[in-house]
């Protein structure tokens, strides 16, 4: 997932990768 990916590099480590498309 390109979006996990990209807000690990961020700064988003407490949401999922499935839970930061929730989100948006």
């Amino acid at each position: 997932y390109t979006f996990c990916g990209l807000a690990t590099l961020m700064l988003i480590n407490e949401v999922d990768c499935l839970d930061l498309p929730r989100l948006l």
